[in-house]
């Protein structure tokens, strides 16, 4: 059995105080690298707020690009060699259109999107296909739901067909693709109507 990395802080949680700066912000940011969910305390609430955005970054960039790249590479090396497959990652509406306070979430959504494009020339001569739908982002469900054109968010077989579709012989000349499946939400700029129009 292989021993587990002795520095590793999966599962547990750090509360660091004087997280703001120095020593702190450093112990912080590691802490979170190896794993740790990190409540960052200090009497200077800003630079407390700005370091926890700092770790969510970290956590944001490994898990959108970083776990995208190493499923793409896994399924890539394993369908080339067979000479056919069809590889689907999701996006977000995030990696076209953007709010103030999502530069991060955005970033690796539209890098998602990269990827896929640059996965599909690379594996395309192979005979394997790469793709993306773009989907709306559930979290946000209560404050976004009026914001596309169908008002309401998708059910998970709306999504789920659209994916099917990608996967499928239908699509055997889609790859490098990007689908939107969001209501309309891109069409019309994810915009409240103004009120008597």
């Amino acid at each position: 059995m292989p021993r587990q990395d002795p520095f590793r802080l999966d599962g547990r949680v750090a509360a660091v105080v004087g997280a703001a700066s120095g020593i702190g912000r450093a112990v912080a940011i590691a802490c979170a690298r190896q794993g740790a969910r990190v409540a960052c305390l200090d009497q200077n609430a800003d630079g407390a707020s700005a370091v926890a955005g700092q770790i969510t970054a970290d956590a944001g960039l490994a898990v959108n690009l970083k776990g995208n790249f190493n499923v793409l590479q896994a399924a890539g090396r394993i369908m080339t060699a067979q000479g056919r497959g069809s590889i689907v990652l999701f996006s977000s509406i995030r990696s076209q259109v953007v709010e103030p306070g999502q530069s991060v979430y955005a970033a690796t959504k539209a890098g998602i999107v990269q990827l896929v494009r640059t996965a599909a020339a690379e594996f395309g001569p192979s005979g394997v296909r790469v793709n993306a739908p773009i989907k709306a982002q559930a979290d946000w469900y209560a404050a976004y739901a009026e914001k596309n054109v169908l008002r309401r968010w998708a059910r998970p077989e709306e999504i789920a067909e659209p994916t099917v579709f990608l996967c499928s012989d239908a699509a055997s000349y889609v790859t490098g693709a990007v689908l939107f499946v969001d209501a309309g939400w891109t069409a019309v700029d994810g915009r409240f109507q103004p009120p008597g129009m």
